[in-house]
């Protein structure tokens, strides 16, 4: 299943489906200390299809040809426009797209995009952090959000108990 946002710790491997898990994969280092800032990169994961990978068909079919026919298949298919083409690629990859399907065979292996750095201090020995310049979604303010660890998770905003320092109290 592929999880609706991804995290990494080094914009490259998004292997962390929860920005806790990537920040305390981030924090966890002996030599981590109280105050220190670390940056986790937080993306949309856009899975593939099958039909994702055939696009290169009428290379295939000319290649083959000229393999089989030689010189006299030098010019098979030259007369084929770019919107014959596309229509090839786009029943393809329909094709592939559907026989994938049938099969349970689709890939589950996506790509990453709309890629944020999110930039988080460490302000306890409990791993509690502060999420920097990033608004509050109580009050809105942007600034340093607090983020106790061992609550409960507020599934809209994907957090667990958000507060910054001004409304805290009225969490």
């Amino acid at each position: 299943m592929v999880p609706d946002k991804c995290y990494s710790t080094n914009n490259e491997d998004f292997v962390y489906n929860e920005m806790d898990d990537a920040l305390m994969s981030a924090f966890d280092d002996p030599e981590t200390k109280i105050g220190t800032i670390v940056t986790v990169y937080e993306g949309d994961p856009v899975r593939f299809k099958a039909g994702d990978f055939t696009g290169f068909t009428l290379d295939t079919i000319t290649n083959t040809a000229y393999d089989e026919g030689g010189d006299y298949a030098g010019y098979y298919l030259d007369q084929v426009t770019k919107e014959q083409e596309a229509d090839l690629d786009k029943r393809i990859a329909d094709v592939v797209n559907q026989w994938a399907d049938d099969y349970g065979l689709q890939p589950t292996f996506y790509r990453v995009a709309n890629i944020k750095e999110i930039r988080a201090k460490l302000i306890s020995d409990s791993g509690e952090y502060e999420i920097l310049g990033e608004d509050c979604p109580t009050c809105h303010d942007e600034g340093e959000i607090t983020i106790k660890r061992g609550n409960s998770i507020d599934p809209e905003n994907n957090r667990v108990d958000v507060a910054c320092p001004d409304c805290e109290g009225r969490q």
